[in-house]
């Protein structure tokens, strides 16, 4: 408990509090998290509560103080949750989260540039945190462009290396059965590269079903669409997949709300 004494004093977290924190409050880093109102803490707990109104806002200062030493992982609030305490950090937050009450934007991360990390592992962990592992893919669909392309406009190559990893973040096993939907319509799509992709997904994923989807649908964006056996549908948009070595900044979330979702469900399914 650690952690604790370090939060009510202030001072900085180190990475070990977060470890220790996401293995005592695992809640605090999924979405959404369930909160259960204790009114009579604020009387028990009265040195380190009396800054806060309610348990949301002690969550949200608690996501706020590990923020720093999440290198690259994604801080998730409560869908339409406002953060009331007059020096909340979320009022001051330097990460780029929206939401305009509706859900139609719940979290958005921005990346890369020339004094930073290349986005890739920014873009693994949103998907990570997407889609949870206990609900397995049946179908993927992928609207991105250049996704035969395994390099960049700037030259670096890791296209097809980066589309293993976003399976694998999906948490599919080379066992694992399931139907990877891409583009019909593709950039420098050439008959050679699609039989390269289609040779390198069948080696390393051998029951996989490769499609396209629907030539109707015409997509300018970058989706990243995954139908789970249970039935639910989740996405997120971001840059190409053989981008995601570069240095070039991107801007990406998930896609939340029921008008978006609608419009997933009436496109693939």
């Amino acid at each position: 408990m650690s952690w604790f004494i370090r939060f009510s004093l202030g001072l900085k977290a180190r990475k070990s509090d977060v470890e220790e924190l996401k293995k005592e409050l695992p809640e605090l880093f999924k979405s959404p998290f369930d909160i259960i109102k204790y009114d009579r803490v604020l009387h028990e707990y009265p040195f380190i509560w009396h800054r806060f109104y309610d348990p949301e806002s002690i969550i949200e200062a608690l996501h706020e103080w590990v923020r720093n030493e999440l290198d690259n992982e994604v801080y998730i609030p409560q869908q339409g949750q406002e953060c009331r305490a007059p020096n909340c950090p979320m009022k001051t937050s330097s990460q780029s989260i929206q939401s305009d009450g509706s859900g139609l934007l719940n979290l958005q991360v921005a990346a890369g540039g020339p004094k930073a990390k290349p986005p890739k592992d920014s873009f693994l962990n949103l998907v990570k945190q997407t889609h949870p592992n206990s609900d397995m893919p049946r179908e993927i669909i992928l609207t991105d462009p250049y996704i035969y392309s395994d390099v960049s406009e700037d030259g670096k190559d890791g296209g097809y290396n980066n589309l293993l990893d976003y399976l694998s973040a999906l948490g599919l096993s080379k066992d694992d059965s399931f139907i990877l939907r891409m583009t019909p319509s593709p950039k420098r799509g050439t008959k050679k590269s699609r039989m390269l992709l289609h040779r390198f997904l069948k080696k390393n994923y051998k029951n996989i079903t490769l499609k396209d989807y629907s030539p109707k649908l015409k997509f300018h964006d970058r989706f990243y669409v995954v139908l789970h056996r249970s039935g639910a549908i989740r996405g997120l948009f971001g840059p190409s997949l053989n981008g995601l070595n570069s240095d070039a900044i991107v801007l990406m979330g998930d896609i939340e709300g029921i008008q978006p979702n609608q419009k997933l469900q009436q496109w693939f399914c």
